[in-house]
């Protein structure tokens, strides 16, 4: 069996690995399936996350913290 390549971080090349996989070995057990489907899902919020800046609860935790606006800085 093909492990999984926690190296790469094209979600196309690890759709790829994980299409070989499933070919070699039709019969899968649903736990393995949901293992492949995280190997997935993973890489792809970390691309999205590059690439569309998504501010998640602890950045803006972070953000707040920082900004500040004119009514708060006059009072």
């Amino acid at each position: 069996m093909i492990k999984l390549d926690y190296t790469i971080e094209s979600p196309e090349e690890r759709k790829a690995l994980v299409e070989k996989i499933i070919a070699e070995n039709p019969d899968l057990s649903p736990s393995y399936l949901e293992v492949l489907a995280d190997y997935l899902v993973l890489c792809m919020e970390k691309q999205e996350k590059k690439e569309k800046k998504i501010l998640t609860d602890n950045r803006m935790a972070t953000v707040n913290k920082r900004e500040c606006s004119f009514e708060g800085l006059a009072s």
